[in-house]
């Protein structure tokens, strides 16, 4: 993936000074903090962005792929930590080996370098929104070349997209691009429906009536969780979060949380 701040929810700083200093104060990639009998406490530090309702600092259990990568890694035996950051300095922090992995990644090639993808979690619905007395429909990609579209910083876009060689502007995070289109500084965003909604249902509810949701979506593309390849155990984290996943596929959990987060 994935952008992210204008929003007011997103933490960055404090907690990710606080979540950081901790991770360089241990011994080891993980954090793994000894115990006063010498154990170590196995925590896993993990970044996102507010991306509801997979990723939100509001949600029950802070979104779906949240609440699904916190219980696996549990049920595996492990603490989790979660820090919310704008995307792009998520990224870089993960890339860097500075945390263990990553909430909500969308998968790339070029990411594979530094990351290690554990199995899908969800998946998402990317696509196009426009204001509302936006005429333009189209039915090729190509045929917006015209046009400015609103992307986020850092996000991993579907190749269908980026092979068209549109006009692009960045910004922050989604919502950021949301006001954007609602202000006339671009004439699309490129963004996961769920998301847009989630957004203009909570903290954005003022926009719902001027923007829409343009079919074709552009790419459905699955939500992954992912573990820096410098953090020294990224195997053996990939192959707990598989197997604790495997368990909330079994027992329901997965299907009963999607269903309550509405995806």
């Amino acid at each position: 993936m994935i952008k992210p701040n204008s929003t007011g929810y997103l933490m960055g700083a404090t907690r990710w000074s606080a979540t950081l200093g901790l991770a360089l104060a241990c011994s080891t990639p993980l954090g793994h903090a000894a115990t006063a009998s010498g154990v170590a406490n196995k925590t896993v530090q993990l970044v996102t962005t507010e991306y509801p309702p997979y990723m939100s600092e509001k949600a029950p259990g802070q979104g779906l792929v949240i609440r699904v990568a916190t219980a696996a890694l549990n049920r595996s035996g492990y603490e989790v930590k979660i820090s919310f950051l704008p995307w792009a300095r998520a990224l870089d922090m993960t890339k860097a080996g500075a945390v263990d992995g990553i909430v909500g990644v969308w998968y790339s090639a070029e990411r594979t370098s530094y990351l290690q993808y554990a199995n899908p979690v969800s998946s998402t619905r990317l696509g196009l929104f426009k204001r509302v007395d936006n005429p333009i429909t189209f039915s090729n990609l190509a045929e917006l070349k015209p046009y400015t579209i609103g992307v986020v910083r850092g996000y991993a876009n579907p190749p269908v997209f980026d092979d068209a060689h549109l006009r692009t502007e960045e910004a922050s995070d989604d919502e950021t691009n949301l006001r954007k289109l609602a202000g006339k500084r671009v004439q699309f965003v490129l963004i996961e429906k769920g998301v847009a909604q989630g957004l203009l249902n909570s903290v954005a509810p003022q926009l719902k009536n001027q923007v829409v949701w343009m079919e074709p979506a552009v790419n459905v593309m699955p939500l992954y969780v992912a573990f820096s390849r410098n953090a020294k155990n990224h195997d053996e984290l990939v192959n707990a979060f598989n197997q604790g996943l495997e368990t909330l596929k079994k027992d329901g959990s997965l299907a009963r949380w999607s269903f309550e987060a509405g995806v």
